[in-house]
């Protein structure tokens, strides 16, 4: 059985593929992190984590790019996000 370390250690690598590929592409952290978090840590537990991934991602890209957001553009596109959310 593999060490807590190794186990962590590749959550992370995987992790981290996603995450440079939805940067370099915008698109593919949940593509390429499911899969392979549902084979380690089963289905519930492999979305679960790469959902909480995705939105730590996500934080960290709204903190350093706060000032470039224009609210103008962005207001229209949210208030037809949360009418689709059920």
């Amino acid at each position: 059985m593999a060490s807590g370390w190794a186990v962590a250690l590749l959550l992370g690598g995987i992790i981290l593929l996603g995450a440079s590929l939805q940067r370099l592409a915008g698109i593919g952290l949940g593509l390429v992190t499911v899969p392979a978090l549902a084979l380690l840590l089963g289905p519930s537990d492999g979305v679960a984590l790469s959902n909480c991934a995705s939105g730590a991602i996500s934080a960290v890209g709204l903190a350093g790019n706060w000032r470039r957001i224009r609210p103008a553009a962005m207001l229209p596109l949210a208030g037809a996000a949360a009418c689709t959310v059920p």
